[in-house]
């Protein structure tokens, strides 16, 4: 590879990192290299072990899996995301289908976990709080009314046979 294109790679590694710098801090860091590329993802202190590329044109197939064989050879067990940009093309982001919905799968719970905390601190602001977690579900056993939130019934105990 000739310096020319290594310091489009280079400069691409930075904007990335820069990307990433805005959402997680200060900790984001272009990754440490060798000419093997083992030694650490491209762009470093992120959920996502990224490999960072930008050719004329770029076999983002061949991105995924050197992100994958490294991520393996280093025993890093995060997310493997491809940023990927083509010369006068969009950048891409691309990571294996698995992974994309296992990261969809924390961002739903995530964004349910927060409806809910959201609704009591409402009912709470109203002095509407519920005064026990049985009494957070409605009578289909989801929180606030949602269906389908996968919530089991609360059932209310009943009297043991023949108590009256």
């Amino acid at each position: 590879m000739g310096k020319m294109q290594r310091r489009k790679g280079r400069r691409w590694e930075q904007d990335v990192a820069a990307v990433f710098r805005a959402l997680f801090g200060q900790q984001v860091k272009r990754g440490w290299q060798t000419r093997e590329g083992h030694d650490a993802p491209d762009v470093d202190g992120t959920p996502f072990h990224i490999e960072a590329k930008h050719h004329r044109t770029v076999n983002i197939a061949a991105a995924i899996k050197q992100a994958l064989a490294d991520r393996k050879a280093n025993g890093d067990t995060r997310w493997v995301l491809a940023v990927t940009k083509s010369d006068r093309q969009v950048p891409l982001a691309t990571m294996p289908f698995d992974e994309f919905m296992q990261l969809v799968r924390e961002w739903v719970d995530a964004k349910e976990e927060l409806s809910e905390t959201v609704r009591l601190l409402d009912l709470a602001r109203h002095g509407a709080l519920p005064s026990s977690p049985a009494e957070r579900y409605d009578g289909e056993g989801t929180p606030g009314g949602e269906r389908g939130s996968g919530t089991p019934p609360v059932q209310p105990s009943s009297p043991p046979a023949g108590a009256t």
